[in-house]
């Protein structure tokens, strides 16, 4: 199926802006839709694509252009809410706190798709609760995957529950080494 680029409707360009807006505070994402533009891929389901204006107004709305993709896939649109992918994780990760960073030997066992254990969490945003996505990153501050938490971060410290999952891994760059399996 070809997949055809147009410009987001009214109600897709506030699920972008809406979704985007849990991972980052309103400054970033002025910050962000100034700078990208947000394209729409409508093939066997709805993915968000940022690029710059000129690209967009190239391509969008052509039938004899047909590209693969168009800059850079940040997501899916679905159930009225945008799931952020790999690169899409990426991309705000420097827009975003929302992070847990993790030790060195959490951060092998979570590329091999582990989920990760309170021991492992050097620091997690305040603020943030059970069933909230975080960005993964290791102490380096490299982006390596999204998680939700599965604990209250009040929990993540308690040295009696050291061993429990904390975080459950959704997705991480080990992905693509496993052939997307």
């Amino acid at each position: 199926m070809v997949i055809e680029f147009r410009e987001p409707t009214q109600a897709e360009a506030e699920i972008i802006r809406d979704s985007l807006l849990y991972w980052v505070d309103n400054d970033n994402f002025l910050l962000i839709d100034e700078k990208y533009h947000f394209v729409i891929g409508d093939g066997n389901w709805k993915e968000v694509f940022i690029t710059n204006k000129t690209t967009s107004t190239f391509v969008t709305g052509k039938k004899r252009i047909s590209p693969y993709s168009i800059g850079l896939g940040i997501g899916e649109i679905k159930k009225n809410n945008l799931l952020l992918t790999l690169s899409g994780g990426y991309f705000i990760s420097p827009y975003t706190d929302k992070r847990a960073i993790i030790n060195p030997d959490a951060e092998q066992l979570f590329l091999y798709k582990r989920d990760i254990h309170c021991k492992s969490i050097i620091s997690i945003k305040k603020g943030l609760s059970s069933e909230d996505k975080v960005l993964i990153t290791n102490t380096s501050n490299d982006y390596l995957g999204l998680g939700k938490i599965l604990l209250p971060i009040s929990d993540i410290n308690d040295p009696k529950k050291e061993d429990e999952v904390a975080i459950k891994n959704l997705i991480d760059l080990g992905w693509y080494l496993r052939k997307g399996k």
